[in-house]
């Protein structure tokens, strides 16, 4: 078949694989396009590439411990034990009321389930006090934040708020495909508490804790072992569980006397709340919050999906119900179903059972009153995210094909060149897939920078064979000629961008892991148009070629559309009597309607035609005057290379001018670990005085709250007063602590309006007579975890830590630029401490774990056993009643074995630290830095010099930490990878050119292209971070390309005999215009990345390093590199002349 199509390659047996199998490259093609879309559809939708953060930390609960008992019982134990884990990097621990936190980092690339088995080994052979639980181990993932959170409010109470979200909305969504969990937060629990009676207990010689043990002992379901009798075996089981509140009333109690008595004549059972640890409000009005948690493996777009359409119902599902007004409960089947109550019973089911499905979702079947509010959307920003990239990479590919047209003025080779952005596109999929990577903003970030460079190596292998072709070559050795004199530079110059991505696989930190995806993107698509340019291009080319012409084809003549009518013989048909047929009538309908078409055709074809001379005229305009203007550019730019040649040193000065002045404006450019990305929501996090009451702060909240929802761009607010227990991402504790997410309306100028709204609501907090530390204002995090800056204050002494970071915090407090700082040693919690007198304790028989057991029986309550309804436990407290628990007389009479607790111990009033924390084997204080502006490297910079006058004492450290730690570590892996991208570009160079000195000249663009990237960086106010080294890295593979192309040419000439300015000026006029076309197609298929949406902060910053850098390279590079290898050329013009003689000698 293809020496059918291509009779031509007959003629020459070297002609290359496109050219002698061109349907079996298509194929080849068609299979990887396939491959991709398949690939395309199982890929996973994130919002990052999967982050595994080398960290573990290790959370172990005490209970009732002050942080003084939980750091020298529990912390230091096992900080001792876990410091020998191998590949260990930082160890410390933060020691909390009733709470230790003992964090692990870890070398990156450390196989965290190893270390995990590690640590879990050395947990085993650590000793721990009694009433100190089991260590569990936490990995921090990102992905670990709830996909989906919900409200739940209305005039229901809050404890049946709270069941309801726990009996029916937590239950269905946990059911759903990918829900990991449904976490409940807020409201009120209910638990059976018994309130007894102290002075009945005394005067029946009971004790608290013996009316416990009672209580437990008469609560059992506990398995009784397997009887046999005969063939059948019997589970036997101890079945006295409580059924009702009466059930403990009633509860029988043996006195020391022998005297029964029931539990209700000494104590008070109730069915009540449990004592609130957290208050939600949305909007201002209560609610019950609801966070869903994603599988690790599931698709986060999906599940959401799921999720919000089993709470608030499809798109059909809520036309429904606003078609037909169905609520729920009523008696709406309609009167299909009441007629078929008398009859069609089918019927009447089958839209019973159509209804049911239109409305089984939450939503339409909550209790009147109920409302369901989505408070935040994960998928949403993923969605919107991965939209606005992928219209970015859609809009940057027309923008290149508009270019190519202009530059190559024929459809034709347009349509060649743009069909290459497609195909390299869509394979990539494949590779993407088989390595793992998710569809993320990070990977598709990667696609959209590489549309523009996609059709690099088309454009010049398409303009090397339309110049062959214009030379006089036959079009298949055209294709093949063309393709050969350019392969080597298109290899070169896809090699070297190829090589910079390798050095990412050395950058540590987060950087490494968050890029990794977008190399593979860029590395895959790069690769495949190298392959789609030297193997589909060609085919293209020949099978676009122009064959014979099609013989015209004319309408029929309106006569012979009624030829038909004619005899065999000639004679006409006489349309009377018996000899009209209705066979007549039918074919004479077909022929009119057939003549009908024919004159519609030829219109369409007319006015077609019609319009698409217009287009052409308006196209041929457009082309026209392209070609003008780039006909004069060419033509200025030859006597500019002409004059740069004369005066080359001149230029070269001026070049070292330009640069220098870039380089003086770098300190003025400010550095940062990332950018901040704005979501359009934020939270503040603040607290009153430590041992603040929970109604107390909740009233300072409420005021906060109804300022800030009175702010003009706020769309609704969400307050949480207080911490759960059981929070395991908690970084403070207890009823003072406060935190306030804001979400902001939608819209244009989303960034600029949150920051104005985050500063309103700081200035209403700040105004707040009780709150008593600085606002924090926290985003949903996307990478660090860490503070922008922490200072970290090393030693052995609380007192003179203490001092030492009070000291910092004022020194650093008067730097220009610092929002905020605050210590970690604040005040904790007021204490009671009761020390029990052995002696006293001895003389009255009373064992101190008996004591201190009846203390926590009247102030914190025993839970005695658990009362179950359903799949639920209800917790059966045994407490004092509130006004028992009131003052601290009431304490000091707390009876312990008829004794009144003042006679046994002494009670002192302090306040403990609320946190302890140690570094290494030693203690520390955490100063916590915010600063106002992006330029976190200055910053650093003016507190180190802050901190110079600040004179520690012997023993004492103060290190610099935080994001900046993390900032210097990723910022220094990626120096270490551009120096290394270079060396490897060098490489990549040497082995095409066979030479050790030209590699020079053309990386001679690289620091050309530097100054481009200073002054635009300057100019937009975007400081140094890891998303602009990630463009350089870039730059330094693709700048050099245009350099390559140029060069190239260069030597080609001179190998033909050319002296060195004649092969120079010959070589820039032939490659001007595929320079200026790969150049303009890559800088605008970036610039529509530098256009505002969702994540633009993340991609932005990378896409104008990329265009101004290759920018101002590509402007130098025609010249500056002309007038270096002018230079150099004496170096090498007596290889050039051997190379010229051995080919003349060769000819002849």
């Amino acid at each position: 078949m293809s020496a059918e199509l291509l009779p031509e390659s007959r003629l020459d047996p070297s002609l290359s694989l496109p050219v002698r199998r061109p349907i079996g490259i298509t194929m080849a093609v068609l299979a990887i396009v396939v491959f991709g879309f398949v690939s395309l559809r199982k890929l996973q939708v994130t919002l990052l590439p999967e982050i595994a953060y080398p960290t573990i930390t290790v959370r172990t609960e005490f209970p009732g411990a002050t942080p003084d008992d939980v750091e020298e019982r529990v912390t230091r134990r096992l900080q001792e034990e876990l410091a020998t884990v191998p590949a260990l990097v930082r160890i410390w621990s933060i020691s909390r009321a009733e709470t230790s936190d003992v964090l692990l980092e870890f070398d990156w690339g450390t196989p965290m389930t190893f270390a995990v088995q590690d640590v879990r080994e050395k947990l085993n052979s650590v000793f721990l006090p009694e009433g100190a639980e089991q260590p569990i181990l936490l990995h921090y993932d990102p992905n670990l934040d709830p996909i989906l959170r919900i409200g739940v409010s209305g005039n229901l109470t809050l404890r049946e708020l709270r069941e309801y979200a726990d009996k029916t909305i937590k239950e269905d969504l946990e059911g759903l495909d990918g829900v990991a969990a449904a976490r409940v937060r807020g409201g009120d629990e209910k638990e059976y508490r018994i309130s007894f009676r102290a002075a009945e207990l005394r005067r029946r010689g009971l004790s608290s804790e013996q009316l416990s043990t009672l209580v437990t002992n008469a609560n059992l379901n506990r398995t009784g072992g397997l009887l046999r009798e005969g063939d059948t075996e019997y589970l036997v089981r101890t079945v006295n569980e409580f059924r009702s509140a009466e059930d403990i009333r009633e509860l029988l109690l043996t006195l020391p006397g022998g005297q029964r008595i029931r539990l209700g004549d000494v104590a008070e059972v109730e069915i009540t709340d449990r004592e609130r640890e957290v208050i939600t409000r949305i909007d201002g009005r209560a609610a019950v919050e609801i966070a869903i948690y994603r599988e690790a493996e599931a698709n986060l777009v999906e599940v959401a999906r799921r999720v919000r359409e089993r709470v608030f119902g499809t798109a059909a599902q809520q036309a429904y119900v606003q078609r037909t007004g169905a609520r729920y409960g009523a008696d709406s089947l309609g009167a299909g179903d009441a007629a078929g109550a008398g009859g069609d019973r089918m019927a009447a089911m089958r839209a019973r059972q159509e209804r049911e499905a239109l409305t089984g979702f939450l939503a339409f079947r909550l209790p009147e009153g109920v409302h369901l509010t989505q408070l935040t959307d994960q998928s949403r920003f993923v969605e919107q995210s991965t939209q606005e990239v992928l219209d970015a990479a859609m809009q940057g590919g027309l923008l290149a094909v508009i270019v190519l047209y202009l530059f190559l003025r024929q459809i034709a080779g347009t349509l060649i060149i743009a069909l290459s952005i497609p195909i390299s596109v869509i394979a990539t999929f494949a590779p993407m897939y088989m390595a793992g990577v998710t569809m993320n903003i990070m990977s598709l970030g990667g696609l959209a920078l590489g549309i523009g460079m996609l059709v690099d190596n088309s454009i010049v292998v398409l303009e090397s064979i339309a110049r062959c072709q214009a030379e006089g070559d036959p079009r298949l050795r055209a294709a093949v000629r063309g393709t050969r004199e350019v392969g080597g530079a298109v290899i070169a110059s896809t090699l070297t961008t190829v090589a910079v991505f390798f050095p990412i696989v050395f950058v540590e930190g987060i950087a490494g892991q968050m890029f990794g995806d977008q190399s593979i993107a860029v590395v895959s698509s790069l690769t495949v148009s190298l392959a789609v340019a030297l193997f589909f291009i060609p085919v293209l080319v020949t099978l676009s070629a122009p064959g014979k012409p099609a013989r015209p084809r004319t309408l029929p003549a309106a006569g012979d559309l009624f030829a038909g009518f004619r005899r065999t013989d000639g004679s006409r048909h006489v349309f009377r009597g018996a000899l009209f047929l209705p066979r007549d009538l039918l074919l004479l309908a077909g022929r009119v309607l057939l003549a009908l078409l024919a004159l519609l055709s030829g219109l369409f074809v007319l006015v077609g035609g019609g319009l698409w001379r217009v287009l052409r005229f308006a196209l041929d305009l457009v082309t026209n005057a392209f070609e003008f203007a780039y006909t004069r550019v060419a033509a200025l730019y030859v006597l500019l290379l002409r004059a740069s040649l004369r005066w080359r040193w001149t230029v070269l000065l001026l070049t070292l001018l330009l640069a220098a002045a870039a380089a003086m404006r770098v300190p003025r450019l400010g550095t940062q670990l990332m950018p901040d990305v704005y979501q359009g929501e934020f939270t503040l996090d603040f607290s009153l005085d430590v041992g603040t009451r929970l109604a107390r702060t909740d009233d300072a909240m409420r005021a906060i709250e109804s300022g800030v929802r009175a702010l003009p761009d706020v769309e609704f607010t969400v307050a949480t007063v207080g911490t759960e227990s059981d929070e395991l991402q908690k970084t403070d504790e207890g009823p003072h602590v406060c935190a306030l997410t804001v979400h902001v309306k939608r819209g244009p100028e989303l960034a600029a309006r949150e920051r104005a709204v985050e500063q309103q609501a700081l200035d209403l907090v700040r105004k707040s007579l009780e709150v008593r530390t600085p606002p924090q204002v926290r985003r949903p995090t996307l990478m660090s975890i860490a503070a922008p800056i922490e200072i970290e204050v090393r030693g052995k002494d609380r007192e003179e830590l203490t001092r030492l970071a009070d000291e910092i915090v004022a020194a650093v407090r008067t730097v220009p630029g610092v929002k905020d700082a605050r210590s970690s040693l604040r005040r904790g919690k007021p204490e009671l401490r009761i020390t029990f007198r052995r002696e006293e304790l001895a003389l009255q028989g009373i064992d101190l774990a008996q004591a201190a057991r009846a203390v926590q029986a009247g102030y914190q309550g025993v839970v005695a056993s658990q009362f179950n309804e359903g799949d639920r436990r209800v917790p059966i407290v045994v407490l004092a009643p509130e006004e028992e628990r009131w003052g601290r007389s009431r304490l000091e009479e707390l009876e312990i074995e008829g004794r009144p607790l003042a006679q046994l111990a002494d009670l002192e009033e302090v306040y403990g630290p609320a946190e302890i924390r140690r570094i290494g084997n030693r203690r520390a204080a955490v100063v916590t830095v915010v600063p106002e502006t992006f330029d976190l490297g200055g910053i650093s910079d003016e507190i180190e010099a802050a901190l110079l006058d600040v004179e520690a004492p012997l023993g004492y450290e103060v290190v610099l930490g935080g994001q900046k730690r993390e900032m210097e570590q990723a910022l220094g892996s990626l120096r270490f990878a551009l120096l290394l991208a270079i060396f490897l570009v060098y490489v990549v160079m040497a082995s095409q050119f066979e030479s050790v000195l030209q590699p020079f000249l053309i990386l001679g663009a690289v620091p050309l292209a530097g100054v481009g990237v200073i002054f635009a960086l300057d100019l937009a106010k975007v400081p140094l971070s890891v998303v602009v080294f990630l463009g350089l890295i870039m730059l330094a593979g693709i700048v050099v390309n245009n350099a390559i192309v140029l060069i190239d040419r260069i030597n080609q000439r001179r190998e033909q005999g050319e002296e060195a300015r004649s092969a120079i000026l010959e070589a820039a006029q032939t490659r001007l215009r595929p320079i200026l076309m790969t150049t303009l197609t890559t800088v605008l298929g970036l610039s529509p990345m530098l256009l505002a949406g969702e994540g633009n902060e993340l991609r932005a910053p990378m896409a104008l390093t990329v265009i101004a850098g290759l920018s101002s390279s590509t402007l130098l590079t025609l010249v500056v590199i002309p007038v270096l290898y002018s230079l150099v050329a004496r170096f090498d013009r007596r290889g050039r002349a051997d190379a010229a003689a051995s080919a003349a000698e060769a000819s002849t």
